[in-house]
């Protein structure tokens, strides 16, 4: 036991040692130009995560709650405690990680209840004379099961792989070198069939989940249910169409015919009886989350619509609290995602600008305008507009002075007009400058000469970031 344990122990260092050195070579290379160092160091905890999660040292949900935790304890997205731990937190409270999980939930329903068994025994028994039309019942049935399940195991494995593996056991069609007689056709289609399914529907893969949060996230695109499910629909039926013909015309069974297969999917739902009042709620809710999800998206939210559903579930007698918590796939899906959405949203949150610095470019310049009304600098005395959080101080755009030796100070020097940004109106500019661009005669050559001068050193003086 204590040479297991040894082993054991070695083989878990072995593979946490790529992910440490890849995190330490991140965090000792200089602080690139424009970043903080919470922003790099940051950066070096999200690479070290990701390759943690390749080579597994320890499960997925330990290794993101170990990295959103130690984010959380350097304080690289918030300075203060408090500010981390709402952070850290914040993937639990996000919408599409609970809609994964209730989905999940649905998948219990139809294991639980015995409706995916039935369906699948249904569709063989129509479509399983030949064998083209086997591998159209099994694409079939995964497609009936994709938009509440997410997740290939749950689907393939738990409910449509004992169907068949059952199925070319009747021709005795083996692993081995009898596999080409049906089984192996079979479960090729099977595993086609499933990745596009799988990409079809938004709730049909967890990971489709976690793309639809990121893109809100950080491309600030929502993306709902029925706008995937249409946007992939053309693609979709042609591939749905096409691959049990196809993986028929690459990898063809001796057997084509199948007589035999109708007759036991008649036999195994006859000893499954008749529709049980459990199947039959189950089908009504999943066809109700459906009818939410694709009619219903302007009134009630997918989640919401979700967890209404697992809801009624419960008080139906579906699935009970007992069942729930032993759900183990879904709890790990919950805090896998819930910390990958945290990091994701910490990769922006982190400060990507050394205070006290100016824009680098005058387009980063303009797009850093947040407020048109005007402000006195207490400093200079001088009338000037509010910059953005992410580079100057104090944030708020309503704030009525600023800090010298901030962007709000020295973007006065940038070779940009304020009436170029489109975020914000023409406005009188500051008397000094505008006694700087007026022309010859009309307040004398003198004060066109010295305004510029006057006003550009004055604020230059303020400025750390000026000189570049």
């Amino acid at each position: 036991m204590t040479d297991e344990v040894a082993a054991a122990a070695s083989k878990t260092l072995r593979r946490a040692l790529l992910p440490l050195a890849l995190g330490v070579g991140v965090a000792l290379i200089p602080v690139p130009a424009g970043l903080t160092p919470n922003a790099w160091y940051f950066a070096a905890l999200f690479a070290a995560v990701v390759a943690a999660l390749v080579t597994e040292p320890f499960p997925g949900p330990v290794v993101g709650l170990l990295g959103v935790t130690t984010a959380a304890l350097l304080g690289l997205v918030a300075p203060d405690p408090a500010g981390s731990i709402r952070w850290a937190l914040t993937g639990f409270a996000d919408s599409t990680v609970w809609l994964m999980f209730v989905v999940l939930m649905f998948a219990l329903g139809y294991q639980k209840t015995g409706l995916g068994h039935r369906l699948a025994l249904t569709l063989v028994e129509r479509l399983g004379g030949r064998a083209l039309g086997l591998g159209y019942a099994v694409a079939f049935a995964d497609l009936a099961l994709a938009p509440l399940t997410p997740s290939n195991t749950a689907r393939s494995g738990g409910i449509l792989f004992p169907i068949i593996l059952a199925i070319p056991a009747l021709y005795g069609s083996l692993p081995g070198p009898t596999a080409r007689r049906l089984g192996a056709y079979l479960i090729w289609t099977s595993f086609a069939a499933m990745c596009v399914t799988s990409s079809m529907f938004v709730t049909a893969l967890a990971p489709n989940l976690l793309a639809q949060s990121m893109l809100k996230d950080i491309a600030g695109v929502e993306v709902t249910w029925t706008g995937w499910f249409v946007g992939f629909l053309p693609i979709g039926l042609v591939l749905f169409g096409l691959v049990p013909l196809l993986v028929y015309g690459i990898y063809p069974p001796t057997l084509t015919a199948s007589a035999e297969v109708p007759q036991w999917a008649r036999a195994e739902l006859d000893r499954l009886g008749s529709v049980k009042r459990s199947e039959l709620g189950m089908a009504l809710l999943a066809t109700a989350a459906l009818a939410l999800w694709i009619l219903g998206a302007r009134w009630v939210n997918a989640t919401t619509a979700a967890l209404l559903v697992f809801c009624l579930m419960m008080l139906a007698g579906i699935v009970d609290w007992d069942d729930v918590l032993g759900a183990r796939p879904a709890w790990n899906a919950l805090v896998w995602f819930a910390t990958l959405v945290t990091l994701c949203a910490g990769s922006r949150r982190a400060p990507s600008r050394r205070s006290g610095r100016c824009p680098s470019s005058a387009r980063a310049w303009r797009s850093c305008w947040r407020s048109s009304w005007p402000t006195t600098c207490s400093r200079a005395s001088r009338r000037i507009r509010p910059r953005c959080c992410r580079c100057s101080s104090p944030s708020s755009p309503r704030a009525r002075s600023c800090r010298c030796g901030r962007c709000r100070s020295c973007s006065a020097t940038r070779s940009v007009s304020w009436a170029s940004s489109p975020r914000m109106p023409p406005a009188p500019l500051p008397s000094t400058m505008a006694a700087a661009t007026s022309p010859a005669g009309s307040s004398g050559g003198s004060a066109r000469r010295s305004g510029p001068s006057t006003w550009l050193s004055s604020w230059a003086s303020a400025c750390p970031g000026s000189s570049r």
